[in-house]
């Protein structure tokens, strides 16, 4: 209870630390928890199924924890990877604007309408 208390909100600064030291003592904990039970296990000699069933299913564990880090690895990469090509077209865009990049904004070629460069107003930019 006294971590819902004190859990930083996302936007604060020292969010990454509390997030790191959150996960390292939840993973400390599982492997503490799990040392524990072997030495339950060894405590109470039951049969040796026990045991490799314990192995089994922390195997079982450990296999499913690891693909899902996997799959939050990639899907961060991912996202960070699209985050960097959207800051570079940004700022390739804001560069552009500064410089002056991009179409002209005058004494370009016409688009039409101009008429006979004599006079007449003839339209669609051919002679009257």
């Amino acid at each position: 209870m006294l971590a819902l208390r004190l859990k930083p909100e996302a936007t604060d600064e020292y969010w990454k630390y509390w997030d790191m030291y959150h996960k390292f003592l939840g993973y400390a904990l599982l492997a503490l928890i799990s040392v524990n039970i072997f030495q339950g296990i060894a405590i109470l000699k039951p049969d040796h199924t026990w045991k490799w069933a314990y192995i089994g299913v922390l195997g079982a564990l450990a296999a499913i924890t690891l693909a899902f880090q996997i799959r939050t690895w990639v899907k961060f990469l991912q996202s960070s990877k699209k985050e960097k090509k959207k800051k570079k077209d940004n700022n390739k865009s804001a560069a552009q604007a500064r410089t002056g990049g991009g179409p002209p904004n005058g004494g370009g070629l016409p688009l039409g309408g101009g008429g006979h460069p004599g006079g007449g107003g003839g339209g669609e930019g051919l002679p009257s």
